[in-house]
């Protein structure tokens, strides 16, 4: 089925099926680390917290470069009640 219909070619381009990062982490992840981020060391003044979540920001880059699907996975598995602890 490698054979193509002629007058039915269309290009698909590699922007349309990447995911959409910021600096390497997918968006969601990068807007929830920053909203804490801002939390923390703005309102609260937690300056202490700041080098904390450059950390965080750093080990989800290498989470997403090992294995991109990681939080795809965690975000549809997240409160799904099967846990080791229940009943």
């Amino acid at each position: 089925m490698s054979e193509e219909v002629p007058g039915y070619a269309s290009p698909v381009y590699r922007s349309l099926t990447a995911p959409i990062l910021f600096a390497g982490v997918p968006r969601n992840v990068a807007v929830i680390l920053g909203a804490l981020a801002a939390i923390c060391v703005g309102a609260y003044h937690l300056y202490l917290l700041a080098p904390v979540f450059v950390i965080a920001y750093g080990a989800a880059v290498a989470a997403h470069r090992r294995d991109p699907y990681a939080f795809d996975v965690l975000v549809q598995n997240r409160g799904s009640g099967a846990g080791p602890y229940l009943p």
